[in-house]
């Protein structure tokens, strides 16, 4: 059993037995209550009666302690559900979880934001994106993507020259066509060599991890729910059990309250005040004090972050198995927010590598052949061909991205090494965002079980 509700069974345990066998016999409130004429009312009721009225003093703990527990727990399931918006939509603020009339899980409603965060936490305090980039090895990206390249090549340098140039290509002999060929075969590999070295030296012009996040987010808004409830998953249930003991401890003040003053608004106040210290205590236990501060012989620190080192196990595992894959890096830098910077760097390349192609050629005369505007014809046709056909070459390479930008390891050192102050920064966006609605929420429905119990329960019982 947890400590906490350990704690909570011997408090309950104690109340119940100075409650059972204290109160009755005690002649002090009594003579507190005198003035009051409730002693009086008491003792104008029936055995029976009386005993039922000692009864609600002992109830009141423990509905306030499952008023905190429920509105706890309702905080919970409304930070993480439902996925879409549930209800009759008329109305919904982009990014935000309300609207006319429904609801949707903060987490699910702001699930690009929070991956937004993340990544910028991620990439500011973890690693450096060109740095990881630069442990890339042209030569055997190159090496991969060969059978890729050699094969673009193959298929496309006849059917270009040949539509480009038909009568001269139909008019040279067999043997300058074969060399030209061999040419570009060669030359089709120190193409991706010098395409990776300008990646390298180039990364942030060309991939944008933050867009890739939030925009992977909003299309996998479940994954971002399960990799946030894994992650927390210790943090939640604290937060459960926490609005039980918390709710309970203060039952008891509210029972002691209620004992001398029977206002019958005392309740409803005392239970919106439960639902609302109970959200506000757990959230903040989870995450202060950041650092351990000894208190006798005691350690105090944030639930969340005395998890630091097995936390961070999970965060480098979910991270890189659902957002980090080097086929998801890859596909962004082809296809992502930059592609068209990416696309500027494929042309360059593919501009030289013609002309590196040609250069040998002169000797045969290139220039004539095809002359100064047939040669930007054919730079342009080839660069429109790597465009195209590129993303069947790049994901070739995709097992020694993975070893060599090795992100779930660096991932893991870097955050078992993060000061508190920082790593708190892992977690606090699902509390964070609408933290106040959330508390808003426990507190209305605190208020509400109190007038359940003053109107409702209570009434009956007495």
């Amino acid at each position: 059993m947890w400590p906490v509700g350990r704690a909570f069974v011997n408090v309950a345990v104690v109340t119940l037995l100075l409650i059972c066998f204290a109160l009755p016999t005690s002649a002090t409130p009594r003579i507190l209550l005198q003035s009051s004429g409730v002693v009086n009312d008491i003792q104008e009721t029936t055995d029976g009666d009386t005993s039922r009225k000692w009864w609600i003093y002992v109830i009141i703990p423990f509905v306030s302690g499952f008023v905190g527990y429920i509105t706890n727990i309702i905080a919970i399931k409304m930070a993480f559900g439902p996925t879409e918006f549930w209800g009759w939509k008329l109305w919904q603020p982009k990014g935000q979880p309300f609207g006319l009339f429904g609801w949707q899980g903060i987490v699910p409603a702001k699930a690009s934001v929070m991956a937004g965060r993340l990544t910028t936490l991620f990439t500011t305090k973890l690693f450096s994106v060109k740095e990881i980039f630069s442990r890339v090895d042209p030569a055997v990206v190159s090496k991969l993507c060969e059978p890729g390249s050699v094969a673009i090549s193959k298929s496309t340098t006849d059917e270009i020259v040949k539509t480009l140039f038909p009568a001269v290509w139909s008019a040279l002999p067999k043997y300058v066509k074969d060399e030209v060929i061999d040419l570009v075969y060669k030359e089709s590999s120190s193409f991706i060599t010098i395409l990776m070295n300008n990646l390298k030296e180039n990364i942030t012009n060309v991939l944008d991890l933050t867009a890739m996040s939030t925009r992977l987010a909003e299309e996998n808004k479940r994954i971002v729910i399960d990799m946030f409830l894994e992650v927390g998953e210790n943090e939640y249930r604290f937060v459960e059990l926490s609005g039980l003991v918390f709710g309970f401890i203060f039952g008891l003040f509210q029972t002691a309250i209620f004992f001398f003053w029977d206002n019958e608004w005392v309740l409803p106040v005392a239970g919106l005040l439960v639902g609302w210290v109970t959200n506000v205590l757990a959230l903040k236990l989870i995450f202060q004090p950041a650092e351990p501060h000894k208190i006798f012989c005691f350690t105090i620190q944030g639930v969340f972050l005395k998890r630091q080192k097995e936390v961070s196990v999970q965060i480098a595992d979910l991270a890189t198995k659902w957002f980090l894959t080097p086929e998801i890096i890859l596909g962004e830098i082809m296809n992502g927010s930059k592609k068209d910077a990416f696309h500027e760097m494929l042309d360059a390349v593919s501009f030289e590598y013609v002309d590196r192609v040609a250069n040998p050629l002169e000797k045969m005369a290139a220039s004539v052949l095809f002359g100064p505007e047939g040669m930007e014809k054919l730079k342009a046709t080839v660069a429109a061909t790597v465009r195209s056909e590129i993303h069947t070459v790049l994901p070739l390479c995709s097992s020694h991205v993975e070893q060599a930008l090795d992100l779930k390891q660096t991932m893991l050192v870097a955050l078992q090494q993060l000061p508190a102050t920082d790593f708190i920064g892992i977690l606090r966006p699902v509390f964070q965002e609408d933290e106040v609605k959330l508390i808003a929420v426990g507190a209305l429905l605190g208020m509400l079980v109190g007038f359940i119990q003053q109107w409702g329960l209570f009434a009956y019982i007495a």
